[in-house]
């Protein structure tokens, strides 16, 4: 494989190595190996998922409104 260094992109070489390694894994267990490190890690929710995650439970962005979660607007 030809290495393509334009102005500090990585090579092709390493963008496919990349995406088997991180396809090597769901995302589930990516979420675990990141787990309790001090890394910036965080998975990609689906919109069904997103108001169930202790993040987002954690900041009260989503509320259950008459049974269906709904965005909270503000803080206060």
């Amino acid at each position: 494989m030809r290495s393509l260094h334009l102005h500090g992109l990585p090579s092709l070489e390493t963008i496919v190595r990349l995406i088997a390694a991180f396809a090597a894994r769901s995302r589930d267990e990516w979420t675990e190996v990141f787990d309790g490190t001090d890394c910036c890690v965080a998975p990609v929710l689906a919109l069904r998922e997103a108001p169930h995650h202790p993040h987002v439970r954690s900041w009260e962005v989503v509320v259950e409104v008459n049974g269906s979660s709904k965005q909270r607007l503000s803080r206060g």
